[in-house]
């Protein structure tokens, strides 16, 4: 992730809905509890429900979410709910 200046890692489904992510702050997170990465799966680190918001939503009520739930990253989607 770091050499490709990559902050986070989505998962999707079949149908390219966002079931889970993996950020920059799992990857630090795991790293300082000292964790065996090749012990590690994906799905047991990874966030599962992402923040979404719809590809039309506001940027200012985008942003608002954003800050209120103190995250970094929000997954756009269309009307379908696919990235």
């Amino acid at each position: 992730m770091e050499r490709s200046q990559i902050s986070c890692l989505v998962a999707v489904d079949e149908n390219r809905r966002p079931i889970g992510i993996f950020t920059e702050q799992d990857a630090i997170r795991i790293m300082a509890e000292r964790q065996s990465v090749r012990e590690i799966c994906m799905n047991d680190v990874m966030s599962h429900s992402p923040l979404t918001a719809a590809e039309n939503m506001d940027f200012h009520d985008a942003y608002r979410i954003m800050s209120e739930k103190k995250y970094r990253h929000l997954l756009v989607v269309d009307d379908e709910g696919r990235l």
